[in-house]
């Protein structure tokens, strides 16, 4: 074909649309009609091209094209358009004829040929015209527009006005109708039609579409609102809007103008930036603006201008979340402690509400625990934390509830597992554990059982001193309560009564201050206290109801024997208020060292099958009763002096009364007369005296002390007598056999008898060697 008015053009062209170089080419305006005049038909037809998919399609009428200008380091980008010099307008939406329009309105040079999609029932036409001169990004938009309005610009597609759009070489399905015509007239000229404008830089003047707001609208929706979003993009647009994100990291790329417009200070043109949504977006209309074409949120808007060349290198189908920009700005972000304490107030606000199992809060509350999709074992840690006050002891998770600190790792399990719903796996549960276990507080062993003055009940703390019951509080971190109120006013005549019934009058006052004693950590007075007496006579119920004040979780049952030949029975005493144990066995004790260490509070260790040793000062005061007195081979006065013996003599029968015994208000009554006793305790810097525990204990110590004994029954004290010492020893001996208990050896006995008897003394004069002072009562009973 034959064109006079011809002259040379500069486009960019490409092999498809995912060029990344582009190469810029002069090329005449009669060829390029040439070209825009041949179709390239393709293998489908034009029912099975609407039948497939977008990107499908894209494939199809990808057969290379152009842009009609030149391109800045071969990238088709906003910021990469040199200049234009050939004006393309797609015509989607033509109504009626359009080239008729094209040429009356216009009358000047132009070439329109069908898009892949065209059909006669919807057309689709491209218009191509050269300019007269090249024009500058932000001239080819207000020019492409002017020239739009002129012919109808709801005819054409609202993104066609990008200066960087690539427009796709003519194709056809194979049985689509091919359209093409070309006006062979004088070239536009751009100046007249920016002359035409009132001030081409106001943006605001520039015609727009009907559908260009509703498109705005569409693209936000699809988008969804940047303040909902989650992580650190949602936290960013929160914090800054588009309006702050500028004054805060783009004040030297945009400059405010009116009416909620910006002008992007590189270009040539004012307002050009739109802000929509109260700042929740914006749209910019700049042709050389990076953003330009694009409806950015804050976050999008500062990680183009900022970090947008990083991605240059990267393939046009790379996801966004991929981009090297992406990641710049997630730094960034992440970082910014505006930002910071955005995601902190929101994720508490979603974390705050109170969770129920029974309703869908777990759908939006889950999401707290997820950071860009990644989960974070942190923020379910904090989630639980502000559910639950929490504390590490020997490396157990414990946790508040109802004014005490009990093992609470299956609690948290549960919680755990439950929130995260579909969330859910056991790893997440594990992390998340050892987060908060390395972010509560360590309480050391002693102070998890030591509440000094303060003694927790049911309903408080009450202040051992003051007597004051003060409000219970997680900052009182203990694992010991009392499963009993305290009453100032509770009955007290219940236990009294029993008392009374079953124990020596001279030994109640011991029982409570023993009682108080428990209710203690202190371990000054050194004493542990054996109820001996023949079955039936309520010192099994005396030491149940004890159980029952002090709470069966704050008692451990250790036999008296157990306690000095098990390795592991001293573990079991750990955190304990008292260790109780009804009807002792009948065994000797072997060794009563430990024993002597736990009732002094020394610092022992302890050890826990296939668990690791561990030391602790014990506060568990030791109670036991038996039928008899056990015996021990330790008869030393630091074992005696240790002991409180109380005879329970009476049968006990009466059910109504031991029913009573334990209900909450005879139980509260118990606590008054066991604080009473502990005063009486502390005030008396000892236990009361009491002649028949004297007396018992000094049976206890006869029987036992097989020294004492064998000087009581089988010898008399005098001044005048003569025994040998050997004889002496031999005679002891035998009565230990026929008591059946083990002998001293006789340096031993030696050092007992002038314990007991410094009167006695040893003549050394003559053999054999003799003691003065005693004899045998019937030496022939030792003679063989």
């Amino acid at each position: 074909m034959f064109i006079q008015h011809d002259d040379q053009l500069r486009i960019a062209t490409g092999r498809n649309r995912k060029e990344t170089h582009w190469k810029n080419k002069d090329i005449s305006w009669s060829k390029l009609v040439d070209r825009l005049s041949q179709t390239s038909r393709t293998g489908e037809t034009y029912a099975e091209y609407l039948q497939l998919s977008k990107p499908e399609q894209d494939d199809i009428k990808d057969v290379g094209g152009f842009v009609g200008g030149q391109l800045k380091n071969g990238r088709r980008k906003a910021d990469s358009v040199i200049n234009r010099q050939v004006l393309t307008l797609d015509a989607d939406y033509a109504q009626g004829d359009l080239w008729a329009s094209v040429e009356t309105l216009l009358g000047c040079a132009c070439a329109m040929y069908s898009t892949h999609k065209h059909c006669p029932e919807k057309p689709r036409l491209r218009l191509v015209l050269p300019l007269q001169r090249p024009v500058t990004p932000d001239e080819y938009q207000a020019i492409a527009r002017r020239v739009a309005a002129d012919l109808g610009i709801d005819f054409f597609d609202d993104t066609t006005y990008q200066p960087h759009r690539l427009m796709y070489w003519p194709s056809t399905a194979s049985d689509g109708e091919f359209i093409f015509e070309y006006l062979d007239e004088s070239w536009l000229n751009p100046d007249e039609i920016l002359a035409r404008y009132e001030d081409w830089q106001d943006q605001s003047r520039w015609p727009e579409s009907s559908r260009a707001q509703n498109s705005r609208k569409k693209l936000a929706d699809k988008q969804g609102d940047p303040y909902e979003k989650d992580g650190w993009i949602g936290a960013f647009c929160l914090t800054y809007d588009i309006a702050d994100a500028i004054a805060t990291f783009l004040p030297d790329i945009y400059a405010p103008a009116a009416d909620g417009r910006y002008t992007y200070i590189p270009g040539s043109t004012a307002g050009g930036l739109v802000v929509y949504d109260g700042g929740k977006f914006a749209y910019s209309h700049h042709g050389t603006d990076p953003v330009s074409g694009q409806l950015v949120n804050a976050f999008d808007l500062v990680r183009i201008h900022k970090f947008g060349t990083r991605d240059e290198d990267a393939k046009p189908d790379t996801p966004i979340t991929k981009l090297d920009s992406f990641k710049a700005m997630l730094t960034l972000a992440e970082t910014d402690p505006q930002v910071q304490d955005t995601e902190h107030a929101r994720r508490q606000e979603i974390m705050s509400g109170e969770f129920n199992t029974n309703n869908q809060q777990n759908v939006p509350i889950v999401k707290a625990f997820f950071q860009e999709k990644k989960f974070v074992a942190a923020y379910l840690g904090e989630w639980f934390l502000q559910q639950h006050h929490a504390m590490l002891l020997n490396d157990d998770l414990y946790i508040y509830a109802n004014g005490v600190y009990t093992k609470g790792e299956r609690l948290f399990q549960e919680k755990c597992t439950a929130i995260l719903g579909t969330e859910f796996s056991i790893t997440r549960v594990r992390e998340t554990l050892a987060y908060v276990k390395n972010t509560v507080e360590v309480i050391p062993l002693e102070k998890a059982t030591n509440t000094g003055n303060l003694l927790n009940v049911q309903n408080g703390l009450l202040h051992l001193e003051t007597m004051e019951l003060l409000p219970h509080t997680p900052d009182c971190k203990t694992i010991v309560q009392l499963p009993v109120n305290y009453d100032l006013n509770a009955d007290t005549t219940v236990m009294d009564t029993f008392l009374e019934l079953v124990a020596p009058a001279d030994a109640i006052p011991v029982l409570y201050e023993m009682a108080g004693y428990c209710l203690t950590p202190e371990m000054k007075y050194e004493k542990a206290l054996l109820l001996y007496g023949e079955g039936g006579n309520g010192k099994g119920t005396f030491i149940e109801v004890l159980s029952q004040l002090l709470g069966t979780n704050n008692v451990a049952q250790v036999s008296f024997q157990d306690l000095t030949e098990n390795k592991f029975a001293s573990a079991d005493l750990f955190g304990k208020m008292a260790n109780m144990h009804s009807d002792i066995p009948d065994k000797v004790l072997e060794n009563s060292s430990r024993f002597k260490e736990l009732v002094s509070g020394d610092l022992i260790r302890a050890e826990e099958k296939y668990k690791g040793s561990f030391s602790f000062k014990n506060r568990a005061k030791l109670v036991f009763s038996a039928n008899e007195p056990p015996i021990s081979k330790d008869n030393t006065e630091g074992f005696h002096r240790r002991l409180l013996f109380i005879p329970f003599s009476v049968k006990f029968n009466n059910r109504k009364l031991r029913q009573s015994l334990f209900t909450p208000e005879a139980l509260s009554g118990f606590l008054l007369r066991a604080l009473e006793g502990l005063q009486r305790l502390q005030k008396q810097d000892g236990f009361s005296e009491s002649g028949t525990i004297a007396k018992t204990l000094s049976e206890y110590r006869k029987a036992s002390d097989t020294v004492a004994r064998f000087l009581d029954e089988c010898c008399e004290l005098d001044p005048e007598g003569m025994t040998a010492k050997q004889a002496l020893y031999d005679a002891y001996r035998n009565m230990c056999f026929q008591w059946g208990n083990h002998p001293l050896n006789q340096a031993k006995f030696n050092a007992r008898l002038q314990a007991i008897h410094p009167e006695i003394i040893e003549y050394r004069k003559g053999t054999p060697r003799r003691w003065r002072g005693i004899k045998l009562a019937a030496p022939e009973d030792f003679m063989d």
